[in-house]
């Protein structure tokens, strides 16, 4: 939730204390979103080793974080 805030924050307007963005950048915070969740899928069903869109250093914190979970309810918290 951080990183979607962070990032239509990066490429928002702030106006009358509200956020606007712009319809083309909504749709590369969204593309980016899409493959930061298929990325930790992909690591949590096939490992570090899958093939991912970004570093995998970038994936430390979540990683720690998926242990705790089965691929079931992992899967189920993605959608």
């Amino acid at each position: 939730m951080v990183e979607m805030f962070s990032a239509l924050y990066l490429i928002g307007d702030i106006h009358k204390s509200c956020l606007v963005v712009h319809p083309s950048r909504f749709l590369i915070v969204l593309a980016f979103l899409f493959f930061r969740a298929y990325d930790r899928a992909a690591i949590k069903l096939c490992g570090v080793d899958a093939d991912i869109n970004f570093n995998v250093s970038d994936y430390d914190d979540d990683i720690k974080q998926m242990s705790n979970f089965m691929k079931e309810e992992f899967v189920h918290i993605l959608r």
